[in-house]
């Protein structure tokens, strides 16, 4: 998914939300008709973001898979090669962060009436109080931001010397804080397809590196 992504659901949060105040009513939706074309449409929005999670989990595995059955890999991977223990530590610290992530998703969740099986998504889909409370006053937002920084970071000390380049913060933004940029005043099921976002970077970045640890091992060109 690209990365203007969040970028374009607000503007679809935005835009809806206008509409159910606009003066001419003969030209727009009841507030309630609005409201719930809003929910409709982020929904599908969060089950594109999580479908795409989903593909580039199962992409990454048979890519990877395919990779690492080249001879030379076998070997270092059979003799507990140095470039192993690389992709071994990579998957692992990718795979901490979503978790982390995860546990916000849960979280938000939960505090904002848990989920229908009804209508498969959040019970109280246009919540935003319970996400303030949690991403901005209890400081999780923050924290959130220092782990990404935290990966792009390990990823840029450890392997931008092998040609991957250095990989952009992906907190970066501009008018407001990391925080507020994402979590005030935002709508629960978007706050959660903002975290499945990130999620998905998470994915991108781990591949990218992966492909370059074994393209120098290899001394192979690989498309990034």
């Amino acid at each position: 998914m690209k990365h203007s992504i969040y970028i374009l659901l607000a503007f679809l949060a935005v835009t809806t939300l206008n509409s159910c105040n606009s003066p001419n009513q003969q030209h727009q939706l009841s507030e309630a008709d609005s409201l719930k074309q809003l929910i409709l449409d982020l929904k599908d929005a969060s089950h594109l973001l999580e479908v795409n999670l989903g593909r580039q989990l199962l992409r990454e595995k048979k890519h990877g898979d395919i990779m690492l059955e080249r001879p030379v890999l076998v070997r270092h991977r059979k003799h507990g090669g140095s470039f192993w223990k690389e992709v071994v530590r990579i998957k692992k610290t990718s795979h901490q962060l979503n978790g982390e992530i995860m546990q916000l998703q849960q979280t938000l969740i939960k505090r904002s009436g848990g989920f229908s099986i009804k209508t498969h998504s959040v019970m109280f889909p246009l919540e935003t109080e319970q996400v303030r409370l949690c991403m901005i006053t209890e400081n999780n937002a923050n924290v959130l931001k220092y782990q990404l920084d935290k990966y792009v970071k390990f990823l840029n000390d450890r392997y931008a010397r092998l040609g991957v380049g250095k990989l952009p913060l992906l907190t970066l933004t501009k008018d407001k804080d990391f925080a507020h940029t994402y979590f005030d005043n935002t709508p629960v099921i978007l706050a959660l397809a903002y975290l499945t976002h990130f999620q998905n970077m998470v994915i991108n970045y781990q591949k990218k590196a992966i492909i370059q640890v074994i393209s120098y091992l290899t001394d192979e060109t690989a498309p990034l």
